[in-house]
């Protein structure tokens, strides 16, 4: 049965800067019955007029805490909320909302990611989740999360991690270019994998083109648009 959405209260308790613009936020729920499913997202309260929405990063059993990621880069009335946000501070969202959560089907999970759209596959592989996952971003100072991805792909059976920067440094020893093409010369199999896309519309549509065109039925790509 879907749960459905209540208006709920969380306090900060970690306030985490990942990046120049990036932040990660863990807050403490207060409502002892409140769960979600990994890939849905909670519509926070910025104002009177203002709501902004932002998936959750963390696992369901992670409850009564939970986590969410933040890019403060567009500098709207979202970004400066929570660049003020201090620990202690309370906040108030509508939760659990979304569809994008995994669909019960036998065939190998993909998951697409670009910059702060990594937070539902984050839940999703917290969870336990099989499958593969690609993150593209742009440059070597954009990177978190990325020794967590690595120590996962030795702990879960079934997963692996690919990162991949559009800009690197000389440095960078990982995938360069960008993550549509990875992912189109990576995986061997695409029709009998189902897709799970979510981060920049030009990476989704792209992905999504390239992949119907390769045959893959529409109805195993799942979208979800951040930015």
């Amino acid at each position: 049965m879907e749960k459905k959405p209540q208006e709920i209260s969380a306090v900060v308790q970690e306030k985490k800067q990942l990046t120049k613009t990036v932040f990660q936020f863990t807050f403490l729920v207060d409502q002892p019955d409140f769960s979600f499913t990994p890939g849905q997202y909670g519509t926070v309260i910025i104002d009177t007029t203002t709501r902004r929405q932002y998936s959750f990063a963390s696992a369901p059993n992670e409850l009564p805490t939970c986590t969410v990621v933040i890019d403060t880069t567009p500098q709207g009335p979202g970004s400066k909320y929570f660049e003020n946000l201090k620990i202690g501070d309370s906040i108030r969202m509508l939760a659990p909302l979304g569809l994008f959560v995994l669909k019960d089907s036998p065939r190998k999970k993909i998951y697409v990611a670009t910059g702060t759209g990594i937070a539902p596959f984050r839940s999703m592989v917290r969870s336990g989740y099989q499958g593969s996952l690609y993150w593209g971003l742009r440059f070597d100072e954009d990177i978190y999360w990325k020794e967590e991805f690595d120590a996962l792909v030795g702990q879960l059976t079934g997963f692996e991690f690919y990162l991949c920067l559009s800009k690197p440094s000389p440095q960078w020893q990982g995938l360069t270019g960008h993550v549509t093409e990875k992912v189109m010369e990576l995986e061997k199999n695409l029709q009998n994998c189902d897709f799970y896309l979510c981060g920049n519309s030009n990476m989704i549509s792209e992905l999504e083109k390239r992949l119907l065109e390769a045959k893959v039925p529409k109805e195993q790509i799942f979208l979800d648009r951040f930015y």
